[in-house]
């Protein structure tokens, strides 16, 4: 990867020392909107309000699941006020956890 640009103007580029602040978070931000319509139906899926649980699977007999406290993904952003904006984004600034992830591997049609 050579860097990042954000429309036509480099945000982060690897030949040099540029960074631009603003134009990562817009970045960012562009990212998060994105991936909010995920986060969104992974917490309306999840059994436990307050995780988002990936399921990945490893072959046909076996997958993983990762488990991700919204809460400790919310603590982490919510320590900016550009963090703030990016969890009100990806809808995660009013879910209440415990500060754990977790991953499980488990054979199809039975956990472990």
């Amino acid at each position: 990867m050579e860097g990042i640009k954000v429309g036509d103007s480099i945000a982060i580029s690897s030949y040099s020392l540029i960074y631009n602040e603003e134009l990562v978070i817009l970045f960012l931000k562009s990212i998060a909107a994105g991936f909010a319509p995920l986060i969104q139906k992974l917490k309306e899926k999840s059994p436990i309000k307050g995780e988002l649980i990936l399921r990945h699977e490893i072959d046909s007999r076996q997958r993983e699941e990762y488990v991700v406290k919204t809460e400790e993904l919310n603590s982490t952003l919510m320590s900016t006020d550009e963090g703030k904006k990016i969890s009100t984004i990806l809808g995660l600034s009013n879910n209440v956890s415990s500060n754990n992830t977790t991953t499980t591997t488990f054979t199809t049609g039975s956990r472990q």
